[in-house]
C-alpha cells in the first residue's frame, strides 16, 4: 500500500471517537481530504472529527468524478475518495462495502479503521488496541461494515 492516503469521512470519524485520529498523519506520508468529505464531517456533530478537518487535517483537494467512478452510485465522500485515489495513484481509506468493491474493481490499494490500527499496532504507533476496540468489532461499527456477528455456542446457555 502506497503512504499516500485519500480518507473517507467514516474511517476519520471512528478514529477520532476512539481518540486515535492521529495515526491518519501519523502513519502515512501524505493526507489528502476530498473537499466532499471535509464537508461531509464539517456539517456533523462537533465532536474531535469536525475540529481536526476545521483545524486544517490533512491536504483538502478538489476532483471531478470520473463517470466509470459515478456508475456506482456512491456517496459524494466515497466517490471522491475513489476519484482522487486513481488520479493521485493513492490508497484510499474506506470502511463503507460497496466503496470498497469499487476500490478492488479499479485496482486501487485501500484499507480502513481497522487496518489502521493494526498497522499502528505492528509499526509500534500504538502500545495497545484503542478502548473501543475491545468490544467486537460489530458493535463498533454495526452490520454495515460487513461483519458477521458470530455468538459462540456456549452464550445460548447463559438465557
Amino acid at each position: 500500500m502506497t503512504d499516500r492516503w485519500v480518507v473517507n469521512a467514516s474511517p476519520g470519524i471512528v478514529l477520532a471517537r476512539a481518540g486515535h485520529l492521529h495515526l491518519l498523519e501519523a502513519l502515512c506520508s501524505e493526507l489528502i481530504v476530498p473537499e466532499a468529505v471535509a464537508q461531509e464531517i464539517l456539517a456533523g456533530p462537533d465532536d474531535p472529527g469536525r475540529q481536526a478537518i476545521a483545524a486544517g487535517l490533512g491536504r483538502r483537494a478538489q476532483t471531478v468524478i470520473p463517470g466509470a467512478v459515478s456508475e456506482w452510485g456512491l456517496g459524494r465522500g466515497e466517490s471522491a475518495v475513489l476519484a482522487l485515489a486513481l488520479e493521485l495513484e493513492a490508497a484510499a481509506v474506506l470502511d463503507d462495502r460497496n466503496a470498497r468493491r469499487a476500490a478492488k474493481t479499479f485496482g486501487v490499494s485501500m484499507t480502513g479503521a481497522l487496518g489502521l490500527v493494526a498497522r499502528a499496532l505492528r509499526r509500534a504507533a500504538l502500545n495497545a488496541l484503542p478502548p473501543p476496540c475491545h468490544a467486537p468489532a460489530w458493535m463498533i461499527f454495526g452490520s454495515s461494515y460487513g461483519l458477521q456477528t458470530h455468538r459462540p455456542a456456549s452464550w445460548r446457555s447463559l438465557r
